[in-house]
């Protein structure tokens, strides 16, 4: 029996060593097992930190675009206003032009009755003068008598130029 009991105290010992060494096994895997649970927390908390910024990120990046957009809108409201008052503008313009044209042809208008005022006083002037002279030079003597008839010449002209 002490035969017998060595061999089971033997095959006992021995299976307590297979029993350390798959528990060393089990204990290394585990150890591996936690390193790699570790290195993923790590990297998922790397990804959640990544993921954090990229959605600080768009929120900023929307503040932003909408404030873009609002610097934009005011732009265009802007720009239109300005059309329209450059389209006022214009219209002002042609009726400027429009009045300006009307002066000058109004001023034209009073030139040209300035210069025929000037004519009918200077034709006035001239024929009150030759008047004057073929009165005096009724009594003058026959000599003269070519003044007169060159007076009565210019009075025909001056009122054929009058009823021009």
């Amino acid at each position: 029996m002490s035969e017998q009991l060595n061999g089971t105290v033997s095959h006992v010992a021995e299976q307590s060593k297979q029993i350390d060494r798959a528990m060393d096994k089990q204990r290394q895997e585990t150890d591996q097992v936690v390193a790699a649970i570790n290195e993923m927390s790590s990297a998922a908390l790397e990804v959640s930190a990544s993921a954090h910024n990229a959605a600080d990120a768009a929120v900023e990046t929307d503040r932003q675009s909408r404030h873009a957009r609002q610097i934009v809108n005011g732009s265009i409201t802007r720009i239109q206003a300005l059309t329209v008052e450059l389209d006022e503008s214009g219209t002002s313009m042609k009726s400027l032009q429009n009045d300006v044209t009307s002066i000058v042809t109004v001023l034209d208008v009073i030139r040209s009755i300035a210069e025929q005022t000037n004519l009918l006083a200077l034709n006035a002037a001239i024929e009150a003068a030759l008047r004057w002279l073929l009165m005096r030079c009724e009594h003058w003597p026959v000599g003269l008598s070519a003044v007169p008839r060159k007076s009565r010449r210019w009075l025909s002209v001056s009122r054929a130029l009058r009823v021009a």
